[in-house]
Order: structure tokens, then C-alpha cells, then sequence
């Protein structure tokens, strides 16, 4: 079925990696080159696994009104399970895009976000690493 596995997986890392390394670069040019303002908590909405996000209520300096989800935004599994409705309503700091003022991140969860894509980012890098010393017949890769 497949040429060879390994390719499957370096194909795989490459994805991996350079996703992350887009949203990487993404934060740390927000964080530089962004707009802070504060928003309001309106709602959390499960996704297709369940694990819930926060939909945001902010303007921007312009005097725009958004409604939006943050463009990244790392969760556990623990968010299956929690109800957050303690956090409805409550105002928070964002930072949102200049040029695409719908991409915003939340100050506060930045320290997390980079950790997950750091993350990422290695599992990323191991995938590639493991099929490319694969490919060279340094180890063998059977599934």
C-alpha cells in the first residue's frame, strides 16, 4: 500500500512542524506588532472533540465590534469536562491583528500557547528525524 512508511511520516512531520511554525511566528508577531484591547467572554463552544473555546466580544481602537474565537487558542482535555461559566462575562485582555482585526489571541494564555506549539514543534522535528534516518537505513521503520 504504501512505497514506503517512512515517507508517510516525514510527510506527516513536515506538516506538522511547519503549521506550527506558522502559528509560532504568528503569536510572536501579534504580540509585537498588535493592538491591545479588552473583550468580554460571551460564550464557550464545544468543538468536534469537545473541547470548548471561548467566543470573545471586543471593538477595536477603530471602533469595529467583533464577535471571534481566537486564532489559536491550546486546550486540554480537562476542557471536556469543565463547565466555564464562571468566566462568562468576564473582561479579558486580547490582542488582535492590525490588518486582520478578527485574528486575536488572548494575552493571559500566551505563556500556554507557545509551550504547545514548542510542543508541536518537536514532534514535528522527531517524525522528520526518525524517516529521514529511516530513508538512510540508520533504523527500520516496519508497520
Amino acid at each position: 500500500m504504501f512505497v514506503k512508511p517512512a515517507l508517510s511520516f516525514l510527510l506527516l512531520g513536515l506538516m506538522i512542524f511547519l503549521k506550527s511554525l506558522d502559528y509560532f511566528i504568528f503569536l510572536k508577531n501579534i504580540k509585537k506588532t498588535g493592538a491591545y484591547t479588552e473583550g468580554k467572554i460571551i460564550s464557550y463552544k464545544a468543538d468536534s472533540d469537545g473541547h470548548k473555546q471561548p467566543y470573545i466580544q471586543y471593538k477595536t481602537r477603530e471602533g469595529e465590534s467583533f464577535v471571534e474565537k481566537p486564532f489559536y487558542y491550546a486546550t486540554t482535555d480537562l476542557s471536556i469536562f469543565k463547565t466555564y461559566n464562571d468566566k462568562i462575562d468576564q473582561k479579558i485582555s486580547i490582542i488582535y491583528d492590525k490588518n486582520i482585526p478578527n485574528r486575536i489571541i488572548i494575552e493571559s494564555e500566551t505563556n500556554f500557547n507557545n509551550f504547545s506549539l514548542i510542543f508541536m514543534l518537536l514532534i514535528g522535528f522527531l517524525f522528520c528525524l526518525i524517516s529521514v534516518l529511516s530513508l538512510l537505513g540508520y533504523i527500520e521503520m516496519n508497520l
